[in-house]
């Protein structure tokens, strides 16, 4: 039976949340032919993709008995990530679990099964988008110093031509020539 302590539900590890998901089944009936045998013995669970489909399982079986989708995504629940929404899963299976009816839960099963599949693509592509929007925004982060050195002018100014005459060489004319209107012819 898992001890439901607060360093555990802070961040909930994978094998914490197999020994729930098991605790629930065996106490409950709710999801009773949802695992394998293999499935229900967390030391064979040591692939990545194995322990979504694990997870994924269960959501969709809570998804089908509340009749909407319930707002985890497997990978980050697997990875001990977003313990909040993580938590929020974990409180709808047992709420879901005290009022189920055997006989409709066994109904729901093959639904459940099913809709996995789909629920590790969705949480591997929700992955994947993150990821590429991480190195998005690393790139931009780095982006607008280097893009800022290539696209700005120099500030600093080139020789002046020989036609074109310097700042100092117009202020030593302005002074030689003479003020007022006898400079005028």
């Amino acid at each position: 039976k898992p001890r439901l302590t607060t360093p555990l539900l802070s961040k909930p590890p994978f094998h914490f949340l197999h020994a729930v998901l098991c605790e629930v089944v065996r106490v409950t009936g709710f999801g009773d032919g949802l695992y394998s045998e293999e499935e229900l013995n967390s030391k064979l669970m040591l692939h990545r993709g194995v322990k979504l489909l694990y997870v994924a399982k269960m959501v969709a079986l809570v998804n089908a008995a509340l009749g909407r989708e319930c707002n985890v995504r497997v990978d980050k629940a697997v990875d001990g990530q977003e313990a909040r929404r993580t938590n929020e899963f974990l409180q709808l299976l047992a709420f879901t679990a005290r009022g189920h009816d055997a006989a409709a839960t066994a109904q729901l099963l093959p639904i459940a099964l099913a809709d996995a599949p789909r629920i590790v693509e969705a949480a591997v592509s929700a992955a994947a988008a993150d990821a590429i929007q991480r190195a998005a925004t690393e790139a931009q982060a780095q982006a607008p110093s280097d893009a800022h050195a290539r696209r700005e002018p120099s500030r600093t100014k080139s020789p002046p031509s020989a036609a074109e005459p310097t700042v100092g060489a117009r202020a030593a004319r302005a002074r030689a020539a003479p003020a007022g209107p006898a400079a005028l012819p």
